[in-house]
């Protein structure tokens, strides 16, 4: 084994071997190029707790991926580049989480008379016992999960609506591009 040729490794292990290239002399700093590209679902797990734990010991790591999904996993800060050009920059909560959409799930479904007088105040798309409701500040949001408790309606989580980094990276180009 000793003797093979890395050519001769597959895409998984050469990735494998290139990380090792990387931190065999502990640098503070490290550059990684697609690191989890062709390698299986286990390794990319291996690969990824590997650089959080490295991340965890100071290290600053600078990740060049289309794989956001990946990116998302163990990243701090996400720049996102379209042409050689920054577009936007932030945590991925930052990029992420959307200020002006909350999703509320109740124990169970709203319906007739009180979606009605609702829709009169609020703009919100309504699935079973899921409300994704458009806001422009918190009060609003708190209004209507006050009209909820008024209709004795149970709120059993509420949150700001998350995108994916992917879709996130798709409408940022795409607005980028439109605007060109």
């Amino acid at each position: 084994m000793e003797k093979n040729k890395i050519k001769k490794y597959s895409k998984g292990m050469m990735q494998r071997l290139g990380l090792a290239q990387a931190i065999i002399h502990d640098p503070d700093i490290i550059f990684l190029d697609e690191p989890t590209d062709g390698v299986d679902p286990i390794g990319r797990k291996e690969i990824r707790d590997f650089l959080i734990e490295l991340k965890n010991k100071g290290k600053t790591i600078f990740i060049n991926s289309h794989l956001l999904s990946e990116v998302e996993l163990v990243s701090d800060k996400v720049a996102i580049l379209n042409n050689g050009k920054l577009i936007k920059v932030g945590t991925v909560d930052e990029l992420t989480v959307s200020k002006e959409i909350c999703v509320i799930k109740t124990e169970s479904p709203i319906n007739g008379e009180l979606v009605e007088n609702l829709k009169k105040s609020y703009k919100f798309n309504l699935d079973n016992n899921i409300i994704e409701l458009e806001v422009r500040n918190s009060k609003e949001s708190n209004q209507f999960m006050d009209e909820l408790r008024k209709a004795e309606i149970n709120i059993l989580g509420f949150n700001q609506k998350k995108t994916s980094l992917e879709d996130m990276f798709i409408k940022s180009i795409s607005e980028k591009n439109k605007n060109e």
